[in-house]
Order: structure tokens, then sequence, then C-alpha cells
């Protein structure tokens, strides 16, 4: 487990450490606090959308159906609560997700925040440590839910990663990949088999009954525009 405050370079480089230093496929948890134009002060949620707003990456953690859960927007710089829309904002999210899930599988990686500043209270930094501890038992009992349940998580880390795999190739066999495009193009597929992807003959995105784009940069444009109308976004 991890609590940040740290901002998303930090975050990423203390996460890469403690990734260097423990087993692997550990249950990550990422607790630290964020602000919302209307949230309530100390109201804690699961992510399970991160949106990085440098580049609009996304990233998508499990849903866990036992917590209440937000999107979030993870920026470089401090954000006024007034200028903000319906997600949670912080500065560390988009630096640690990416890098946890490299040690372990994208079920067991997951994010707790707080709300501890909005438009009509200001943050203050020497109440964080009570409004933490006031949560700590909630992270024992979502920590304690997800190692009853790592042997299923695991086995559905693993079938994630076979298919992906699976998928890739079949990338490989209609375009020419270079490093940079499967790295992207396993990003999006990740997000394809979390949000979109259906039991049978629909579950591939190279299967839904379309021609396939003879460039794969028309591929991967039609996979986010269909990864964007998803219902579970």
């Amino acid at each position: 487990m991890i609590i940040s405050g740290i901002g998303r370079v930090n975050a990423a480089a203390a996460t890469a450490y403690l990734g260097s230093c423990v087993p692997r496929h550990l249950v990550w948890i990422n607790l630290g606090t964020v602000g919302h134009k209307t949230g309530p002060i100390g109201e804690g949620f699961l992510i399970h959308k991160i949106t990085d707003g440098q580049n609009n990456t996304n990233y998508y953690p499990l849903r866990l159906p036992y917590e209440q859960s937000a999107s979030l927007v993870c920026y470089d710089r401090v954000q006024k609560p007034s200028t903000l829309d319906k997600d949670l904002v912080d500065m560390e999210s988009a630096g640690f997700f990416p890098i946890a899930r490299l040690f372990t599988f994208h079920e067991l990686t997951h994010l707790y925040k707080i709300v501890a500043d909005n438009q009509e209270t200001a943050f203050k930094a020497e109440q964080i440590p009570k409004m933490i501890a006031t949560h700590l038992p909630k992270l024992s009992a979502i920590r304690d839910q997800l190692c009853s349940n790592a042997e299923t998580h695991l086995a559905a880390g693993i079938a994630m990663e076979q298919q992906i795999a699976l998928w890739l190739e079949q990338a490989a066999e209609q375009w020419h990949l270079s490093a940079t495009q499967r790295n992207q193009l396993r990003q999006l597929l990740r997000q394809w088999f979390i949000l979109c992807r259906r039991p049978g003959t629909s579950d591939s995105p190279f299967n839904r009954g379309e021609t396939v784009p003879k460039h794969l940069r028309a591929f991967m444009t039609t996979l986010k525009e269909n990864l964007a109308q998803s219902p579970r976004q």
C-alpha cells in the first residue's frame, strides 16, 4: 500500500522503487487525497477510471462491487475546485497506476481517494492524518476482500494477458508493429477487454462484423471511438 501526495513523477518513481523491493503479484492500493468541486469533505471513493490530464490517456482499474467508486483526472498542476467539473482530481494517480500494474495483475491494482477540498472548503494539511486514519478500517476491509479473492483475480489477470497477447499476434499478422505501436495497442486492448469484451463471437476487436482497416492508425482510431462510447466508462 502506498500513501502519496508527491506529484505524478515522484509517485511513479516511488512505485517503481517499491515494486523492486517486494514480491510480485501483491495487492497494491494507492491511498491519497483529491479535490472536487462539490464533493463532501472526508468522503472516500475507489477509482474506476483515471484520465491523464496531460495527454488524455485513460486507465481503468477494476470496479469492485462492494464500494462506491468515481472517475478521476490527474493533473500536473494544482486545480482550483471552482474550475472543476464532475470528476475528482489529484496529481499522482496517472504516475502510480501504470507503474504498479507492471508488478502485479490489473485486478489487484486499485486507488482509494478521500475528498480533502472543494469550492467551499480549502485544503488543510494538518487535517489529513486524522482524515486518513478514519478510512483505514475500510481500506483494511478492501485489502482483505481482495486478498481473499486473490486466486480468482490472479486467474482473471492471467486470462486477460493471454488474450491480449493473442490479439497482439493477430495485429502483427495484419500490420507491421513497432515497439511503440505494440505498447500503445496493448494499452487499448486492455481497455477493450475491461470495457467492451462480450462473450461469444463478438468478444474480439478484430471480429465485430466489420472490415478490419487497412492501416493500423485507422484501426486504433476506431478502437478509441468504440471505447469512448462504452456504457461502462
